[in-house]
This record gives structure tokens, C-alpha cells and sequence, in this order.
């Protein structure tokens, strides 16, 4: 298939992005929670799941920043024709921003919204190798997360996370209710740390 090829999005284009919806709702409110996604066929260049997310929350009042692996033909032309969404903003501009878990990051280049209106901060979308909500995977970083949507306190495990987007996360400098919702995806799986999400790291 060539780079370019456009491909098919969701089978059923309503149930499968309310029941997207409906899952990603709860992730959001259950930081640490891993959930999976309806299976679809995704572009070459980027996760099934990222596809999934991008296909269910964006439309063409949405504004998308993709860090420069992304920038490819496969990943743009199928976003730009699913989501009918602008994929060529600053990341200070942006409501969501599609980024390799991987790869070292400035997260203070996004918009993390006012007092006033924090709903207009950027949403992440990192991909990582894997995740895990427990301290039992051999995975490189392993968070705890407490606050609201968790009863007591929440480890999660990630492979393939920069120490950048840790140091965000355990010194976060932006005061509630502004910052930054993050969601960590696999190709099959998705967890969320929203910004009311407090993070240390495990045996600091």
C-alpha cells in the first residue's frame, strides 16, 4: 500500500465513536486505568489506538500539532480526510498534539489554558512501548498517581517514556485548574494522567 493510500476509518462511524467516547471518558476519570479501544485499521506511521482517539474527538473546530515523526503523508492526508481538521499548528496553539513518548519534549510550548478557560489547553497524545496499571511490569518508569478518581494511590508502568514527560508530570508548575491532560497509547491500549492527577515517581 503506498504511503499516501487513503484508508477506511471506523466500520460503524456512530456506535464506534460513542463507545470510543464512552471509554476515553473513563480513563480520564480514572487516571492509571488502562482500557482498550475498538480494533480499526490504522495508517502506516502511527498507533491503531492514536487513529482510534484522533477519529473520535476530532472534528473541524479542532486544531491537531504532530511532533515531526508524524509529519508523513500516511498520518496527515488520512487524519486531514477522518477528522476534517486543521494538522499544521504551533503547538502553542493547538488542542491536541500527537507526540512519540520516546523522544525528549519542551510540554511548556503547549497551551495550558487560564484560570478563566482551562478547557483550552492542548490534550497530549503520547505513544509508548507499553503500559501497565501495576508495579509488577519490568518497565523502565513507574509512577504513582493519587487524586481525584483514585481511591487511595494508583502505580502504573510505562516502557518507552522520556524522562522529560516525567519531570513535567512530578513538577508540574501550572496551578489547577490549568496544565496539561496527557493520554499514553499503545497500539492496542490507552491510560490517562489528567492534569488533577498528582505524580511521584516510584521510590523517589
Amino acid at each position: 500500500m503506498s504511503t499516501s493510500t487513503l484508508i477506511s476509518g471506523f466500520e460503524n462511524p456512530v456506535l464506534d465513536s460513542l463507545s470510543n467516547f464512552r471509554r476515553l471518558s473513563d480513563v480520564i476519570a480514572r487516571p492509571g486505568r488502562v482500557a482498550e479501544l475498538p480494533k480499526l485499521i490504522g495508517p502506516q506511521g502511527i498507533y491503531k489506538t492514536s487513529f482510534s482517539f484522533l477519529l473520535t474527538l476530532l472534528d473541524t473546530k479542532s486544531s491537531l500539532y504532530l511532533s515531526d515523526e508524524y509529519r508523513v503523508d500516511s498520518v496527515t492526508k488520512n487524519i486531514a480526510f477522518h477528522c476534517n481538521c486543521s494538522c499544521d499548528v504551533n503547538a502553542n496553539k493547538a488542542d491536541f498534539a500527537l507526540v512519540n513518548g520516546a523522544n525528549p519534549i519542551d510540554l511548556n510550548q503547549f497551551n495550558t489554558g487560564t484560570a478563566r478557560d482551562p478547557h483550552q489547553s492542548t490534550s497530549l497524545v503520547i505513544e509508548v512501548d507499553a503500559i501497565a496499571a501495576s508495579a509488577e511490569e519490568s518497565f523502565e518508569t513507574k509512577l504513582l498517581l493519587s487524586g481525584p478518581g483514585i481511591q487511595s494511590e494508583q502505580t502504573v508502568s510505562l516502557k518507552g517514556l522520556h524522562t522529560s514527560f516525567v519531570d513535567y508530570l512530578s513538577h508540574r508548575t501550572h496551578a489547577f485548574p490549568t496544565g496539561l491532560d496527557m493520554f499514553f497509547m499503545t497500539d492496542d491500549k490507552v491510560m490517562a494522567i489528567p492534569r488533577t492527577t498528582h505524580v511521584k515517581v516510584a521510590g523517589a
